[in-house]
């Protein structure tokens, strides 16, 4: 279902995109093939993996660069997935690689910086990526994905989930809407914790 294929000197696999190769991915992909599916899949077929050259020597120049971010991505590497093999050591090498990662990707999207959920997404990806695919998966994700207005302060994209999923709530569960809406009352008496539902 693969082949393989040269982009700038670098090796990466096509594959097949048909019904089959749909089914495997939601089937699951193997571990040993998720690096280079992912990055597939990520770059819209390879279609946009041809200026990952220039990327690569930009991962390298925000590596250089200080962050002013960096304080709060040391606080909270050591609480993502800290019973991983990888990430357990404390400054071992996956949350060295973590940290890089993170540290240049708020260099390079400023507005967004970093933000706490991102740890895990990027953990995820190095599980199965080196340090600089990690970096290259990660901004085609939010290129493609659009994930800048979900992550920049406000969250205005998160709001507008929220409030779409209310609504769909609302118009296709009714009666979950409403149980969900309604504020619950708890009272305490006689050492029972007693629940009413506010109407």
């Amino acid at each position: 279902m693969s082949s393989r294929v040269m982009i700038h000197g670098e090796p990466a696999h096509k594959f097949t995109f048909n019904y089959k190769f749909k089914k495997r991915v939601f089937k699951g992909i193997p571990d040993c093939w998720r690096r280079d599916a992912w990055y597939y899949l990520i770059t819209d077929c390879l279609r946009n993996a041809t200026k990952d050259h220039k990327l690569k020597a930009t991962y390298q120049k925000l590596l250089l660069k200080e962050s002013p971010h960096e304080r709060q991505i040391d606080l909270d590497i050591p609480r993502t997935l800290r019973d991983h093999i990888m990430f357990k050591q404390r400054y071992g090498s996956g949350q060295r690689a973590l940290f890089n990662v993170l540290r240049a990707f708020a260099n390079y999207d400023e507005e967004v910086g970093y933000c706490q959920g991102m740890t895990n997404i990027v953990a995820t990806i190095l599980m199965y990526c080196e340090e600089e695919k990690a970096f290259l998966v990660l901004v085609h994700m939010f290129l493609r994905d659009q994930l800048h207005n979900l992550f920049i302060p406000g969250f205005p994209t998160l709001i507008e989930n929220f409030y779409i999923q209310e609504a769909l709530l609302q118009q296709y569960l009714p009666k979950l809407y409403k149980h969900l809406a309604c504020p619950a009352i708890f009272i305490q008496q006689d050492g029972i914790l007693h629940y009413f539902q506010a109407v």
